[in-house]
């Protein structure tokens, strides 16, 4: 089990998630008015 590779795997996740929260309501906002 390496640890470190689940770590980063983890924090790439993470990394997305928050930036995936931070931009889908201005996606949706600019695909519901165009």
């Amino acid at each position: 089990l390496d640890l470190s590779k689940e770590k980063k795997i983890t924090l790439i996740s993470l990394y997305f998630l928050i930036w995936g929260i931070r931009f889908l309501p201005e996606c949706l906002c600019y695909i519901f008015h165009h």
